[in-house]
């Protein structure tokens, strides 16, 4: 650590999705009190992964539907489905999955999901309904590249790279040569193979920054990028149509939520557990552990699945096993999401920066949506940082020690690039997420998604990983909704059924 850092009075918090504790300390490297570690809830799905659930118990109600999983899918399944008997299935004590957010003296920061795109179609009209007060980021990425700020990077910023000529050419030729390409007709040919293959004739910085660019945003470098996504990158609409909260997007979530609230208390039942969905002739049961201890099992004439694949996996019963196989082949990325909270505001050039060669891919500044830029830099503010790893470091994140030196080494870099800010770092809160990302590999788009999200039965599969090329907040709604518009059409169904077996009066 810096010597700034040895003088500075940091509180560093080590945070999951809900509750943190606080544990002062001068240096992360010096102090013997090391601060309690939390995260998202494995353990019980780790227990289910290795075969050792519970027995499941007699069923105890019955719903329409039942949801299980609630964040931005399951939610919004909830809000569309609020005019029917259901109950949504949390494993944490509070509802958002990846869209949280957190806040301290006034400033609201992300725990995930920072922004997304303007939502459309069915997730448009759910967005308006919810009066969602979605701000237009209206900026361009920047990067910071040996030192030098560069702003709108993929635009008037490649004329100011600090590379060589023949490097500065090189991003333009790839620029233009990617943007010729028909993305629409050329989709499955591209999502057959990886992005780096298509960046080998251009200069390896040109790699490099997609080697950061995509592990933050879909889970995956270039070599572990679909060459379809990689493309669809590269167009002018996929930086243009941003939009966010102060804070991120757990404001999204918290407004959906109450709103399902509205329709009726006790429709949502945090803290439980699915560890089983069997399916039955005329119905699902669904067995959870209540406030995660007690088993229990309710049954539904529906069941959203809104959880990501690798999980739903382990729990539907009877699955064919080319489903099974086509939900084990997708990927996820384990990622850390670091907030350091500033007594002032040393950078704010621009929404999202990214800097590639370091631990962290990019940073945002929280409040970016409501200065703009151009508020007094003597403000407090939080950076959130995205430190998203390799699938293999899965394990980091269960390692206390593993976790603070990411954390350090992530802090030492930022006062590099902004030297005394150790100096204004009230705090720095950490958050693990496991497996936060699906990974736009080869293949997925095209090949896997459609045979891992098909329905089963009364079993329908949400989350955003059934549908997307990239983990969204607005696809991850739009695919909630889908599923809910399909659960009324099934309830409809053996609605008319059991009017037809009505004997006629005589």
């Amino acid at each position: 650590m810096t010597e700034i850092t040895r003088r500075s009075f940091i509180k560093t918090v080590i945070v999951g999705s809900t509750t943190f504790s606080v544990c002062p300390f001068e240096s992360w490297a010096e102090t013997k009190q090391r601060p309690k570690l939390a995260s998202e809830r494995s353990d019980i799905c780790h227990q289910v992964r290795d075969e050792r659930a519970p027995l499941p118990a007699k069923v105890a109600r019955a719903y329409e539907v039942v949801i299980v999983g609630g964040g931005p899918s399951g939610l919004a399944a909830a809000y569309a489905l609020r005019d029917v008997n259901f109950l949504l299935l949390e494993k944490e004590p509070r509802t958002g999955g990846n869209c949280t957010r957190e806040a301290r003296e006034g400033v609201s920061f992300s725990t995930g999901a920072a922004f997304t795109e303007k939502p459309a179609g069915l997730a448009g009209k759910y967005s308006s309904e919810l009066e969602l007060p979605l701000a237009p980021i209206a900026d361009h990425d920047a990067a910071i590249i040996n030192g030098k700020v560069v702003l709108d990077f993929w635009g008037a910023g490649l004329e100011r790279l600090p590379y060589p000529p023949s490097v500065q050419q090189s991003f333009r030729l790839f620029l233009n040569e990617m943007r010729k390409i028909d993305l629409r007709r050329n989709k499955a040919k591209l999502d057959a193979f990886s992005f780096a293959e298509l960046l080998k004739p251009y200069a390896p910085e040109v790699k490099q920054f997609w080697d950061a660019f995509g592990p933050s945003n879909w889970g995956g470098d270039a070599e572990n990028t679909s060459a379809y996504v990689g493309v669809e990158a590269t167009q002018p609409a996929f930086e243009e149509d941003r939009y966010s909260f102060p804070g991120g997007l757990g404001a999204a979530t918290e407004i959906a939520e109450a709103r399902v609230e509205l329709a009726g208390k006790g429709r949502i039942q945090r803290n439980a557990t699915v560890y089983r969905i069997e399916p039955r002739r005329t119905h699902v049961e669904v067995s959870y552990l209540e406030n995660n201890r007690s088993p229990m099992t309710v049954a539904g004439k529906v069941v959203i699945v809104a959880l990501p694949k690798f999980f739903a996996r382990h729990i539907v019963i009877g699955l064919p096993e080319a489903q099974k196989k086509a939900m084990a082949e997708i990927r996820y990325a384990p990622y850390l999401v670091i907030n350091l909270c500033l007594r002032k505001t040393p950078y704010q050039a621009a929404y999202d920066t990214w800097v590639p060669g370091k631990t962290f891919c990019d940073f945002i500044v929280a409040d970016w949506v409501i200065y703009r830029g151009k508020g007094d830099p003597n403000r407090r503010t939080a950076f959130t940082v995205y430190v998203p790893l390799a699938e293999k470091q899965r394990g980091v994140i269960l390692d206390d020690a593993g976790t603070l030196a990411i954390a350090d080494k992530v802090v030492d870099e930022f006062e590099e690039i902004f030297p005394g800010i150790t100096r204004d770092m009230e705090e720095v809160r950490i958050y693990r997420r496991g497996h936060p990302l699906f990974v736009s590999a080869p293949r997925v788009h095209t090949q896997i998604q459609p045979k891992a999200a098909a329905p089963f039965g009364r079993i329908l599969f949400a989350n955003t990983d059934s549908v997307a090329t990239v983990s969204s907040f607005a696809s991850a709604s739009a695919v909630g909704l889908e599923r809910a518009r399909e659960a009324k059409n099934i309830l409809a169904r053996g609605l008319r059924r059991s009017r037809q077996l009505v004997p006629a009066r005589v």
